[in-house]
């Protein structure tokens, strides 16, 4: 199973368009084989230091190794997938 964070700012109004493009692509390439997680910066400022974030939105694939981040924008879904998987 393939685990992901993804750190956004809700207060953005594109947040909602970045998470529903997000669980998309995943459910097109990775069926229901994923687990993600959204965290809210805003809301829980002590889980972005975990992974070294410094900008949103950023996603952050987990496991399986290695892990790797996409920041900004995930129109590309050739670019996205291919650092994921």
């Amino acid at each position: 199973m393939y685990k992901f964070k993804l750190y956004v700012t809700k207060s953005n109004p594109k947040s909602n368009q970045y998470i529903n493009d997000l669980q998309r692509i995943l459910t097109k390439f990775l069926s229901h084989n994923y687990h993600l997680k959204i965290v809210n910066v805003l809301e829980q400022p002590d889980e972005d230091d975990q992974d070294n974030i410094c900008m949103t939105p950023t996603l952050v694939k987990i496991s399986p190794s290695p892990m790797r981040k996409i920041v900004g924008d995930i129109s590309r879904l050739d670019m996205v997938m291919d650092r994921l998987i």
